[in-house]
């Protein structure tokens, strides 16, 4: 008899408020694993559509991690107002113009550091328009459960 660890089932998805990114979390939860991430190449053949997504390379940098953006979606490049494939997140501390919602360095080196998922999600209402929502979904991908990936869904609505 082969005896497999308790996985609790993921209360997470109970958290996210967008379809894509339930979508994703439902395919990147049907590869894994208590014994193995998902791989690029499982998640590239099973996640839905990449507009919303991006993919980044876990580089060591001086010791510290570092993301390179290895594909972009065209919503996320858009809203951006430029193109960010090859753009790097933890190189170097990011400027307050380039990080506008701030912690991505921090929110993709704890999805690094658990090989676990990691969920934000924002509600920002100035009072002149209509409220921005935010809402990242940070999934590992990887050989085994050392992460070698971190695909991100970031899906933004109402004010640009």
């Amino acid at each position: 008899m082969t005896w497999l660890p308790y996985q609790r089932p993921s209360s997470l998805r109970a958290l996210l408020r967008t379809p894509v990114l339930r979508n994703l979390h439902e395919a990147w939860s049907g590869f894994g694993s208590a014994w193995h991430l998902p791989t690029v190449d499982q998640m590239d053949a099973g996640a839905p559509d990449w507009d919303e997504l991006s993919l980044a390379e876990v580089v060591r940098h001086q010791g510290s991690p570092a993301f390179r953006l290895v594909r972009v979606g065209a919503a996320l490049s858009q809203r951006a107002g430029r193109p960010l494939l090859e753009e790097w997140i933890g190189a170097a501390p990011p400027h307050p113009a380039e990080d506008p919602l701030g912690g991505a360095a921090y929110a993709y080196g704890r999805c690094l550091a658990t090989a676990k998922p990691s969920h934000e999600y924002g509600h920002f209402d100035f009072g002149d328009g209509p409220p921005l929502l935010f809402e990242r979904l940070l999934l590992p991908l990887g050989q085994g459960l050392t992460p070698t990936h971190i695909l991100c869904g970031a899906v933004f609505s109402g004010a640009p």
